[in-house]
This record gives C-alpha cells, sequence and structure tokens, in this order.
C-alpha cells in the first residue's frame, strides 16, 4: 500500500487527540552491532558498567528480535516505522526497483533500476558534511531515481518510504523532533511527507577523516598536507564520529538544536545511533575469537564497547543535569547485530550465487549481498528455475553456504514479499559465519537472517518509567518493531496513527506498564 496525500493527513490528524502519556521525552539510542549476548558475556561486563546498571534499573528485554533482512536501513525504519521490509517498501540501503527509471534518464527509458539509500547519493561522500547541510540539502539530484508517474521527478529516500514513521506523527502533534545517524540519506526518517524530523543531523560515515587534537575533521577542516583515513574502517575514527552526535544531542538536551542555535527547546522524539562497536567488529583485527576454548577480545572492540558505554552515561548526566531524566523514557537497542560474533567469518565472491544463475541463462537485474542475497531477475518468469539452480547449488558439495531460498509461496510466508515493484524474486539465506564479499579486509557483516544478526538487547529506562516496573528481566520475544509503538504510547500520542505499525498489528512492549496506557487510551 502507498498512502496518497489525503489519506496520510487523515491519520496524521489522529495523532492530536488528547492522550495521558508518561513521558515527555523519548530517547531511542542504537548501539549498532551490539548483540544481546554482549551483555551476558562475562568477559565483557566490566565494559558495560552504566549499561547494565541502566538496564537492571530499568526494562531489559533480552529476547529481542531486530529486522529481517537485517541491514540498517531496514532496522532503522523497523523502530520508526513499527513495520519491516514487505510494508515499508523498503529491503535495504540498496535494493531495486521495477517502476522507476535510472538517474538521469529521460522519458520513455528502460524501467528498473538501483535504488540506493546511502553514501552514493551524497554530493560529496568524502566530507562529513556530506556536502551539504548534513541533511537532505547533502543529496545529490542527479543521483536519484526518477519517478515516471511524477513527470520524471527525483525520488527522495522520504519519497521512496511507503509508510509514516513516528516523527511524522510526533510533528503532527506539534511535538518537536530530532534524528542522528549515518548517512545523509537518512533523511529518510522524515516519512513521505518530507517534514517528520525537524532537526535532522547525519554526518556520513564513509567520509575520509582524522583526529586532530581529539576533534574528527575532513580536508575542509583539517591541517594541510594532514593524512586522512576511511571513518567506517577505523575505531578511533568512529569513536569521534560518534562524539559528533553525542555532542548534537547533549545541544538539544539543553534546549538548543544540533547546531548549537539556542532557545528552540529540547526534543519531545530523538533518534541517534553509534558507530564504534559495529565497525570494531568488522575491521581484520577488531572482533571476538577463541583460543583454546578462551574469547580473546580485539583492544579495538574493547575500546568501542567502553566508548560506548561512556556515552550513555553521558546522555543520561546532562538528562539529570538538565532536569529531563524523571520525565524521559530512553530506549537503547541495536538496529542490528553482527555475524559471526566470534571468530572471522568464510568469505566468499559475491560473483558465486548470481554467477551460477547467468551460466544458465539467467540475467540477474540487481543483487543486493552481505551475509544473505537479494536477487531480482531480469525475467521474473524464470524464478522457480532460478531457484531449483540455487536448491540444487545447497544441497551439493559446492555449496557456498545456501541455508534456505525464499521464493513464491516461501517469500509470502516469510513476510518478505512486498510490493510487486520492489519485492526481490529470490533471498538466500546463508549459513551462520558465511559471507559474500570480495573484500578481503572484513571479519564479519550484517544484513541476514541467523542470530547472531538479529538477537539484539531492548533496554526500557528513565524516570517516566513507573517504579513498579524499573528492575525487570522480561524474556517475552519482543521485536525492534515494537519500539515504535512504546515511543508514541509513551508520549501520549495514537499508536494507530503509524500506518506500517496498524498494518502490521504492532504492539507496544510488554510488561513496562505501557499496556495500561493504551488500554486508557484506545481500544484495538
Amino acid at each position: 500500500m502507498h498512502w496518497t496525500l489525503a489519506a496520510l493527513t487523515s491519520v496524521l490528524a489522529m495523532a492530536t487527540a488528547a492522550w495521558a502519556g508518561t513521558a515527555r521525552h523519548v530517547i531511542i539510542i542504537s548501539i549498532d552491532g551490539l548483540h544481546q549476548a554482549d551483555l551476558t558475556d562475562p568477559a565483557l561486563q566490566d565494559r558495560f558498567p552504566t549499561l547494565l546498571a541502566t538496564a537492571g534499573s530499568g526494562v531489559w528485554y533480552q529476547n529481542a528480535s531486530a529486522s529481517t533482512p537485517s541491514d540498517s536501513l531496514p532496522g532503522t525504519l523497523a523502530y520508526l516505522t513499527g513495520a519491516g521490509p514487505a510494508t515499508t517498501g523498503v529491503y535495504y540501503d540498496v535494493s531495486y526497483s521495477r517502476a522507476l527509471l535510472p538517474p538521469g534518464s529521460a522519458a520513455g527509458a528502460a524501467m528498473g533500476t538501483q535504488i540506493l539509500i546511502d553514501e552514493a547519493i551524497d554530493s560529496d561522500d568524502t566530507l562529513l558534511s556530506g556536502g551539504g547541510d548534513f541533511a537532505k540539502g547533502s543529496i545529490d539530484p542527479a543521483k536519484l531515481a526518477r519517478d515516471p508517474a511524477r513527470g520524471g521527478a527525483q525520488v527522495y529516500p522520504h519519497d521512496y518510504l511507503k509508510v509514516n514513521t513516528v516523527f511524522e506523527v510526533a510533528h503532527a502533534a506539534g511535538l518537536r523532533t530530532s534524528m542522528m545517524d549515518k548517512h545523509p540519506a537518512y533523511e529518510i526518517a522524515n516519512g513521505p511527507s518530507g517534514k517528520g524530523v525537524d532537526d535532522l543531523f547525519c554526518p556520513e560515515i564513509d567520509a575520509k577523516g582524522a583526529l586532530v587534537d581529539g576533534k574528527l575533521l575532513d580536508r575542509t577542516t583539517a591541517p594541510a598536507g594532514i593524512k586522512l583515513a576511511s571513518v567506517n574502517k577505523d575505531v578511533a575514527l568512529a569513536m569521534a564520529y560518534d562524539d559528533l552526535k553525542i555532542s548534537a544531542l547533549v545541544r538539544e538536551i539543553h534546549g538548543q538544536d544540533s547546531g548549537g542555535k539556542a532557545g528552540v527547546g529540547a526534543p519531545a522524539l530523538a533518534a541517534i545511533n553509534l558507530q564504534a562497536v559495529t565497525i570494531a567488529e568488522k575491521v581484520r583485527k577488531g572482533g571476538i575469537d577463541r583460543v583454546d576454548g578462551k574469547e580473546v577480545i580485539s583492544p579495538r572492540l574493547l575500546q568501542a564497547m567502553q566508548h560506548s558505554d561512556w556515552a550513555i552515561a553521558t546522555v543520561i548526566s546532562e538528562l539529570k543535569s538538565a532536569g529531563m531524566w524523571d520525565q524521559t523514557l530512553l530506549i537503547v537497542t541495536a538496529k542490528h547485530g553482527q555475524n559471526p560474533r566470534i571468530g572471522a567469518a568464510r568469505l566468499v565472491k559475491q560473483t558465486v550465487i548470481p554467477g551460477a544463475l547467468e551460466k544458465a541463462g539467467i540475467a540477474v537485474a540487481s543483487r543486493t549481498m552481505d551475509d544473505l542475497a537479494l536477487l531480482w531477475l531480469s525475467d521474473r518468469a524464470k524464478t522457480a528455475q532460478a531457484a531449483g539452480i540455487l536448491q540444487d547449488m545447497a544441497g551439493g558439495s559446492d555449496n557456498p553456504g545456501i541455508a534456505q531460498i525464499y521464493w513464491g509461496d516461501s517469500l509470502r510466508a516469510a513476510h518478505l514479499a512486498g510490493p510487486d515493484d520492489r519485492s526481490p524474486d529470490i533471498v538466500v539465506a546463508l549459513q551462520p559465519g558465511v559471507l559474500l564479499t570480495d573484500s578481503s579486509a572484513k571479519r564479519s557483516d550484517h544484513g541476514g537472517f541467523c542470530e547472531d544478526d538479529t538477537r539484539v538487547p531492548i533496554i526500557l529506562a528513565g524516570g517516566a518509567l513507573d517504579a513498579t516496573d524499573r528492575g525487570i528481566v522480561n524474556q517475552v520475544p519482543v521485536k525492534t518493531t515494537q519500539i515504535a509503538v512504546t515511543a508514541l504510547v509513551a508520549l501520549g500520542l495514537n499508536p494507530d496513527a503509524l500506518q506500517g505499525a496498524k498494518l502490521e498489528h504492532t504492539q507496544p512492549l510488554p510488561g513496562a506498564g505501557l499496556e495500561t496506557a493504551l488500554e486508557a487510551n484506545y481500544k484495538h
């Protein structure tokens, strides 16, 4: 379903109804790459003093699952829309649409194009700003797909999203909103209206930078001649990158905007992600190994984890300093884990799976690969044949690591079949510890369906939690999509205004006193 402007306006209007919320502020923090198992691993307990103390005084969901696919973008949209890719229409940060035209194409061009919602659409992805304003203004319109149904108009990320976001619901209710993530392309959080986020600050994680006096600089601010490196491949740079966003959030807590403009007021709803842990897990000299039966944790990962815990401590301290802690619901989670958690992945060339199909005369229009494979075929009538080839490969001695193949009915049964123009024809789930990549520099990645990818923590804390709901460990299976509904209910906003959550019947997280608020305000 793609909502019309009239329908969107009608649904958003429900958000203005009078509700009895428990919080005046909700802050969602994703520590990307953090596993639930990291927080219960005895070897890592001393790296998370703040996070574990916070979990101990709040509600800790120890059986939570991230989105599938578990890529960063659907992982983010899960807790911003309350829905998965089949509903949002966004499968990955590199996807495909059969109904759109390639960038720069003229009328009459062949339909079908890759959809890029990452650094590739920046005006300049070597700069922290993305070459613009750290938000939509950093996106180069010439790099965007075109929509023939709108006269060839460029498709910004927010245009591509089929349902609204928590920010749009809060914004429609007159509440201030804020978002900080890893690419300017995450302006997708604005939602179809394009207006959900009041303060969007998304420095580019793929920028080239250097540390100067403890600060992360790029070529526009660094001294001449200084050596620059990729922020997303250097843990020290990644920690300094996280500091940029934590500093911006601190300014917002004290009533400024992310750039320091005073007098705008603290946001009612804010979301931020941290990158150091996921990067420390991916680099070859990072992660965790097992030697003689014992875990050997890389100094890079230990440092990244400790730094992320410090970031949580900083946010809590500043909330208390601003007198906001008692009115705040803090939600800490991870939009994805990382596979494998322990050890290095078995690396398989990206050409192996599509190459087997192309050898049989089945052309692949587009492919997306990490520790899964998404395949869009040029001729969809050949889907059954293609699936059969891959099934034979999976059952043979040369299986590159295929665990399961979803197509047709199985794709629908797994809730992976979305809009017909966007849904992949085949989704290949891989065995744990297998990674499709042409790079030898990675030891792990995310995107797939295994437990190391998807088993993440969810922690609720803050003074907005009722005293009777603190100090609880909850083992009920939950999903990160439930964070979206939880945030709205806590703010006293109608969760039925969230289109994706309503379509998927997403409920608030249980056992945090929010079911009572939901029942008091509205009965499904």
